[in-house]
């Protein structure tokens, strides 16, 4: 208060404005003051409005509809504001002063970060570049309750309230710039994008580290070093940017020339692919399973087959209907045996039940009760290009590892938890390693069936929907809602599977899209479960989200340019993808209504804004 005092040098309330409750004029030509932080005052005249501190909920700045400074605060249910009358700053920041000083209290507010010296830019899409908004201004990171939110403002003028940073795929930071990046949905769900600069790095690192801690209580260090380490600098951005369109460049003759040749059959095939399962329903394509040789895509209780050409896909045949004792089965996710002679199935609809589908004959061959609801399955192991090494899989349900085994009369019982771990997804190497994600973001990686996991790598708190692991064992994705995690799984010469890494496990890789791409995606990303290509380099990672395929190139990837992905949109929402086995170029999309096989060099790198 002595300070507030002595930068003013004002002891004198002058008459500043008018006093509502609840839209009601209560007085006009008064004052408004904060006495000993304890009573807010208005005074007119002889007439004279006391409030507790302790009895308001709420007190914040805003702007009337004609560009008013207004203070507005609840007491016992009841809106009240003070709008002040114009060309009073003086006395609007002697009030703010007093204000700023009991808001947290008032309102709850725990401050996690405070910086009055950054600037505030706003993504124009029209022009794919950010522009400023203002050069100065003041921010803070709030925790209210159990949420975080950004506070942007000029001193009583609030220009961005409090945006919820909810997601991991919200913001981004830029080492290079200094910047911090965020993106938040309108009223009319439309996306806008902002960025804040700060004046060093340390600003930036501190700002990140306050929000890490704040949201994750275990492993701070781990996930700190994430944040910071996952954005290097993007030196190389503008010398990338022309390897990429030189690619493309070199790859359009091509492109043309099998657009002429599939322009005159393209009528034609959409209109099958349309009708393969007998005319279009309210059924939707669904699981995917992609050979060398062939494709498999299911729709309902029905197994569409196709035929993977050069440069396409052709349709071969339908299963029409698989059932089980009258009942339909509809598939929930399907993988080829070993000799491609089967698929295996879990259902829809009978979530703990499993089947092998003779491609032969057509029906079921054998059946599996998991007696728990399945989760995930996978093959124990595969060979270089993905395919299974073996007809044994691994079932996963939310706290229990099993082996099925057709050679085997039951289910084979491996490794299980007595607390809820909360399993939703795996994946398997050549090795017969494998590795298991959880709702909680935590990964796994194990060795063998029967015993402990040998290295855990905390999440950050989002379900891993997706694990795909490279067939070396090197490379492991998770997939998330809104991001990816791309691990490297060894550290110092030694595989996290094979022995527990401890202070030495890798750290991921975070893949997201820019919050200035987001316009593209309708404001929100639904990434499928993303996959490694299978090529001998397994230089790629491949996701769909809405209608689009995103293909981000591992190695730049793991050099920090974690925005170096290329999309394509697709003409129907893409339920599921993945490269053909052993190529890195050919990849199968199953839209929610059409099948397609798409080319990875007619992908396009997105513009990035100005820095």
């Amino acid at each position: 208060m002595k300070h507030i005092k002595s930068i003013f040098g004002i002891e004198h309330v002058e008459v500043s404005g008018n006093l509502y409750c609840n839209k009601t004029l209560k007085v006009s030509d008064a004052s408004i003051n904060i006495v000993n932080e304890k009573n807010l005052q208005v005074i007119s005249g002889d007439v004279v409005f006391d409030f507790l501190c302790s009895d308001i909920s709420y007190i914040d700045f805003y702007k009337t509809d004609s560009k008013e400074t207004s203070v507005y605060f609840f007491v016992k249910g009841e809106k009240w504001s003070f709008v002040f009358r114009k060309n009073l700053p003086r006395t609007i920041v002697q009030f703010y002063g007093k204000v700023l000083n009991i808001q947290p209290q008032i309102n709850g507010w725990e401050i996690l970060y405070a910086n009055d010296s950054v600037s505030l830019k706003g993504y124009n899409q029209k022009i794919e570049q950010y522009e400023v908004l203002h050069s100065s201004v003041s921010i803070r990171l709030l925790k209210i309750e159990s949420s975080i939110v950004l506070r942007v403002y000029k001193e009583y003028d609030i220009i961005r309230k409090g945006d919820l940073l909810q997601s991991y795929s919200d913001f981004y930071v830029d080492q290079e710039t200094h910047s911090f990046s965020w993106s938040v949905s309108t009223a009319g769900s439309e996306m806008e994008v902002y960025r804040i600069i700060f004046s060093s790095l340390p600003s930036l690192f501190s700002f990140i580290s306050s929000f890490v801690n704040a949201t994750t209580k275990d492993e701070v260090e781990y996930l700190e070093k994430m944040e910071i380490d996952n954005y290097m600098n993007d030196t190389n951005s503008a010398e990338e940017e022309s390897e990429t369109e030189e690619e493309s460049e070199s790859s359009d003759t091509k492109i043309i020339l099998e657009r002429k040749k599939k322009n005159k059959e393209k009528q034609k095939y959409k209109q099958t692919s349309g009708n393969i399962f007998g005319g279009r329903d309210k059924e939707r394509n669904r699981a995917l399973a992609v050979t060398e040789e062939n494709t498999f895509v299911s729709r309902g209780s029905a197994i569409g087959i196709f035929k993977n050409e050069e440069d396409d896909i052709s349709y071969k045949g339908t299963i029409h209907a698989i059932l089980r004792k009258g009942e339909n089965i509809t598939p929930d996710k399907m993988a080829v045996a070993k000799d491609s002679n089967a698929l295996i199935v879990s259902d829809l609809n009978k979530k703990e039940m499993m089947y092998k589908i003779d491609l032969n004959t057509e029906k079921v061959a054998e059946v599996w009760d998991t007696k728990d609801e399945l989760k995930d399955f996978f093959s124990s192991a595969k060979d270089e290009k993905g395919a299974p090494l073996s007809n044994e899989f691994v079932g996963v349900s939310k706290n229990r590892l099993f082996k099925i085994d057709p050679r085997a009369p039951s289910l084979i019982e491996g490794k299980s938890y007595s607390t809820n771990t909360k399993f939703t997804s795996g994946d398997s190497t050549r090795d017969g390693y494998f590795a298991l994600g959880s709702e909680t973001g935590d990964i796994r990686m194990y060795d063998s069936l029967d015993k402990r996991a040998k290295t855990l790598l905390p999440g950050l708190g989002d379900s891993v929907i997706g694990v795909f692991i490279s067939p070396s064992g090197k490379y492991l994705v998770g997939t998330c809602k809104s991001y990816l995690m791309l691990i490297v799984t060894e550290a110092a010469g030694t595989s996290g599977f094979k022995k527990s890494l401890g202070q030495n496990k890798p750290v991921p890789k975070k893949l997201i899209v820019r919050p200035e791409h987001l316009h593209y995606f309708n404001g929100e990303v639904n990434f499928t479960n993303a996959s490694i290509s299978t090529d001998k380099n397994e230089k790629y990672v491949i996701v769909s989200t809405g209608e689009w395929i995103l293909v981000w190139d591992m190695e730049k990837v793991l050099k920090g340019h974690v925005f170096n992905y290329q999309i394509k949109k697709n003409d129907h929402k893409v339920v599921s993808n993945s490269f053909i086995p052993g190529d890195s170029n050919k990849i199968v999309v199953a839209m929610d209504d059409e099948m397609a096989m798409i080319n990875r060099l007619s992908l396009k790198k997105p513009r990035n804004p100005n820095k």
